[in-house]
Parts: structure tokens; sequence; C-alpha cells
């Protein structure tokens, strides 16, 4: 147990780590994009299976 929280505090450590340098640096709003037109297949997908159960 005491395993699994010291990794969830080293994964949320690291995301927090991660936007705060991105956002000094200007790049938050490009791994922002990245995470959308990455995620636009995933997004066919689901309406894809919502057309069909329609």
């Amino acid at each position: 147990m005491n395993c699994k929280w010291q990794t969830l505090i080293f994964k949320m450590s690291f995301w927090l780590f991660l936007e705060i340098f991105l956002g000094a640096l200007g790049l938050d709003g490009m791994a922002d994009y990245s995470e959308f037109v990455f995620d636009q297949k995933a997004l066919r997908q689901r309406s894809d299976r919502i057309a069909i159960v329609s």
C-alpha cells in the first residue's frame, strides 16, 4: 500500500513540475494542442459507436 502512495505522489509531482516548467516556457499551449490532436481518433471512435447504437 505504501508503494502505491509513493508512486501516486511521484506521478503527481512530476506532472505538476512539467505543467509549471512548460507554462514558464510558453509551451503548455502546444502540449494541450497535441493532446487535442491525438485525442481526435478516440473522439471519432466514440461518435461512431453512438451512431451505431442510435
